[in-house]
């Protein structure tokens, strides 16, 4: 199926942190404002809350543009540890290794729905990131401030169906896979995180576009981070008819030709992640997508929802 950009790349994001930021869920803003004055340039990756001699002690991970540091600091303000963490051997920058299995309906007509374990991979160093699960997507920041980000971002789209999958769907040009490039910007506020994706489809199999407007707001519960959020998918006539479309040669009874429009969909989401140990955490994903009527008018798919659910594990060295 045909998810949209910001599902297809939550899985690792959110399991390594929020991304880049100076106020991350749960963490006192007093706090933000000290790594902010005593490391300028610097931004805060991702934090861990923990016990220590009865008082609440925070792990923070910043990151500038030279180096990696993970500090330890009490709820006023002290600075306990302050220790520089030196990167993979080689190449530098932090990786994270795990996996996913993931139950999803199928919106095309006839297909049964799926269950399947990926790998997950990110590698993050400085303005670089490379994401691969259910797809493979790289960013790099061309602009890094303190609430707003704009990278240069690729994705490599896996999706869509095999003509086995379905009667329904033998005689079908089968998708092949789709690299879309081009930007994203994503903005922190004090009331959530906006984010927006500009994409258009380099490797010529379609050569349509697929723009995504999502806003998230990360909130903590019981050591957990809590991610709800929705998100807006436009996706233009020549992406859809890719996926969705039937052409003169594909059509036969019951299957006539379709040439769709453009398509707006629209999909409500709730992440959660829980730290097993400092390393290692546990992740769960459900999502719920309405497609847009270009896609659910087409022969060739049978509902107008598309829903998923996902859980994982992550380990970052």
């Amino acid at each position: 199926m045909h998810k949209n950009l910001f599902k297809a790349c939550c899985f690792a994001i959110i399991l390594v942190g929020a991304g880049p930021g100076w106020c991350l869920a749960g963490l006192p803003p007093q706090l933000s404002e000290i790594v902010r004055q005593h490391y300028p340039g610097s931004h805060i990756e991702s934090f861990e809350e923990k016990h220590e001699n009865d008082q609440l002690v925070y792990k923070i991970e910043i990151e500038s543009e030279d180096e990696h540091r993970t500090l330890e600091m009490r709820e006023d303000g002290e600075i306990l540890t302050d220790e520089e963490k030196g990167g993979l051997p080689l190449i530098g920058g932090s990786l994270s290794l795990g996996f996913g299995v993931t139950s999803e309906t199928s919106v095309y007509k006839g297909a049964d729905d799926e269950l399947q374990i990926d790998p997950a991979i990110v590698y993050r160093n400085k303005r670089f990131q490379l994401q691969a699960y259910d797809g493979i997507n790289t960013s790099y920041d061309v602009f890094a401030g303190e609430r707003l980000r704009i990278a240069v971002f690729g994705e490599l789209f896996t999706e869509g169906f095999d003509a086995s999958d379905s009667r329904y769907l033998q005689g079908m040009t089968e998708p092949d896979m789709v690299f879309a490039a081009g930007l994203a910007t994503f903005y922190r506020t004090d009331v959530g995180e906006f984010e927006l994706k500009l994409l258009n489809d380099v490797t010529g199999e379609h050569d349509g576009q697929n723009i995504e407007l999502a806003y998230k707001y990360p909130f903590r519960l019981f050591g957990a981070e809590i991610t709800p959020s929705v998100s807006v998918t436009y996706l233009s006539a020549k992406a859809v008819d890719y996926y969705y479309g039937v052409s003169v040669a594909e059509s036969r009874v019951g299957r006539p030709v379709y040439a769709p429009d453009s398509a707006l969909n629209v999909s409500a989401e709730l992440m959660g992640v829980y730290p097993l140990t400092s390393n290692l955490f546990l992740v769960g994903i459900v999502n719920d997508t309405r497609l847009g009527s270009s896609v659910k008018d087409s022969p060739i798919v049978d509902s107008a929802n598309e829903f998923s659910a996902t859980l994982g594990v992550l380990y970052t060295f």
